[in-house]
């Protein structure tokens, strides 16, 4: 089976002005970084700063990449240092400017390669001793998620289409495709794997000496399918079913779907063992407005000595997994108003809707007439708590609720 991956291989950041939000990778190596950039060597001769930007003038005494003459010198924008990604530039000191261009204007910012000029500086040799290949190096790496770890995986092949040329990953998870300059769509060829959300791996390799490194992300491509009905046949619509692995230790994030209009459901991307098909687990949240039964699983036992046991290989598909459930816990809906000592609706209060001793809840803030809307499990002894939106003021109410109702909470003095 052949899946779509995505990964863009992005030019130079160019600056902001927010302080508190530059965050970005380290700059890839020269023949990552350069073919998407206007390079240079020049030396700072100006530098003019007002409100968090900067234009720093460069005297041009060597151009690595442009598309046109740079001339002898030129204006580069930049953040200054205290707004997000900004940099700035000593006079008279000699730099390898990695720049942005838009609308003509070019533009740097700390997450670029820009760097002061050093002795063998590795930009300024790449550039001057460009490889003489026709072709690009992507030199790639496999790997899928187990918990926080990212485990390469070997023997799977990956195809790049737009040129026909296909690799197979090495035991570390590694490969190389020697490719034509331009962009290319990378596919999977594997039936035991699939990529991580759907994602398309698209890779740009601009110039025969440019080179691309994506990590592809992977999950593995096991499925669970089958039916949820009521004890009389009807299925059951938009419930969440779950596929629980059986050892509690191998259950890193959450596998599910929601059943169909006839009931079915199926379940992608679970790891090869062993699997129990549950509702409403606790490891989620246990019984709940939007899952109104009990914990359970298939085929509709609360024991799980009882439970049917799914067993999956690679690529494994089961099914079908019959689930019957009983009749849902009844629920709700409670329309929660704020209100102020004096009477006043208030707007934007903070509510809270918790189960007693639960470990779920729910919040939010008031709309502007003072109203909050929830759904909740009927006959459940629920903690309301309402507070203005600073949480100094809080009013709480304790009690079980059999019907929709209106709930006013008054804030005190």
């Amino acid at each position: 089976m052949r899946a779509l991956l995505i990964l863009v291989v992005l030019s130079a950041a160019l600056f902001t002005t927010d302080a508190e939000a530059c965050s970005c990778q380290a700059p890839g190596a020269p023949c990552e970084s350069m073919f998407f950039s206007t390079v240079f060597v020049g030396k700072a001769i100006s530098t003019k700063e007002g409100d968090g930007v900067g234009v720093t003038t460069f005297e041009v005494q060597e151009s690595l990449n442009a598309p046109g003459p740079l001339g002898t010198s030129v204006d580069v924008h930049h953040g200054t240092v205290g707004s997000m990604c900004g940099i700035t530039f000593k006079l008279g000191e000699r730099y390898v400017v990695y720049a942005g261009a838009n609308s003509g204007v070019l533009s740097v910012g700390r997450c670029s390669r820009t760097h002061v000029f050093r002795a063998k500086d590795e930009d300024v040799a790449f550039a001057r001793a460009l490889p003489n290949r026709t072709t690009a190096l992507v030199e790639g790496r496999l790997v899928r998620s187990e918990g926080h770890e990212k485990v390469p995986l070997g023997g799977v092949e990956v195809h790049a289409v737009d040129a026909g040329v296909s690799a197979k990953t090495t035991p570390t998870g590694t490969f190389t495709l020697a490719l034509p300059p331009g962009l290319h769509t990378l596919e999977l060829v594997s039936d035991a794997v699939v990529p991580w959300a759907d994602r398309t791996t698209v890779v740009n390799v601009p110039h025969p000496a440019a080179c691309a490194h994506p990590i592809i992300s992977v999950q593995w491509n096991g499925r669970i399918e089958g039916t949820v009905t009521t004890a009389d046949g009807a299925p059951v619509v938009g419930l969440e079913v779950f596929a629980l692995a059986k050892n509690a230790s191998d259950r890193h994030w959450r596998l599910s779907a929601r059943t169909a209009d006839d009931g079915t459901f199926l379940i992608h991307g679970a790891a090869p063992g062993a699997f129990f098909v549950a509702i409403s687990p606790s490891d989620f949240g246990g019984t709940s407005p939007e899952s109104p039964w009990p914990a359970m699983f298939a085929p509709g036992v609360s024991d799980v000595k009882k439970a049917t046991v799914v067993k999956l290989s690679a690529a494994g598909k089961t099914g079908p997994v019959s689930f019957v459930v009983p009749k849902p816990q009844p629920t709700v809906t409670l329309r929660i108003v704020v209100k102020s000592a004096d009477g006043n609706l208030v707007k934007g209060a903070f509510v809270s809707v918790a189960p007693t001793g639960g470990t779920r809840s729910t919040g939010g803030g008031t709309d502007a007439l003072g109203v909050m809307t929830v759904k909740e499990l009927a006959s459940e002894p629920l903690t309301i708590r309402g507070c203005t939106a600073d949480m100094k003021t809080c009013v709480t109410e304790t009690k079980p609720f059999d019907k929709d109702t209106t709930v006013e909470l008054v804030l005190p003095k």
